[in-house]
């Protein structure tokens, strides 16, 4: 019930501002909760087709892909995707590649 209700919270959030990021995660997170790791997957692309030069959605779909729904193979394009965005990324620089790496 809870679940439900998160998702039903984060849908009215992406309606308010449809470009702000931290609704479509969060609806991600609560299908991912439920049990329901495409809607979540489907939750971020819809995110990065508002926002397609947005390395931050880029980055967000490959976390989710990588830690939640274990799509790697979409998890790599989505990771290649942020760092043609943003190859400066200190943050996630070195992890990142490393993941790369082990796709390769």
């Amino acid at each position: 019930r809870q679940v439900a209700v998160a998702i039903s919270d984060e849908k009215s959030a992406a309606s308010y501002d449809s470009l702000d990021l931290t609704p479509a995660t969060d609806l991600a997170a609560a299908y991912a909760q439920a049990g329901r790791l495409n809607a979540g997957q489907r939750t971020l692309v819809r995110a990065i087709g508002q926002q397609p030069s947005n390395s931050a959605s880029w980055l967000a779909l490959w976390e989710y892909d990588f830690n939640t729904s274990f799509d790697l193979p979409a998890g790599r394009r989505a990771l290649r995707a942020e760092f043609y965005l943003n190859p400066r990324n200190q943050a996630n620089d070195a992890l990142d590649r490393q993941y790369l790496k082990t796709l390769s």
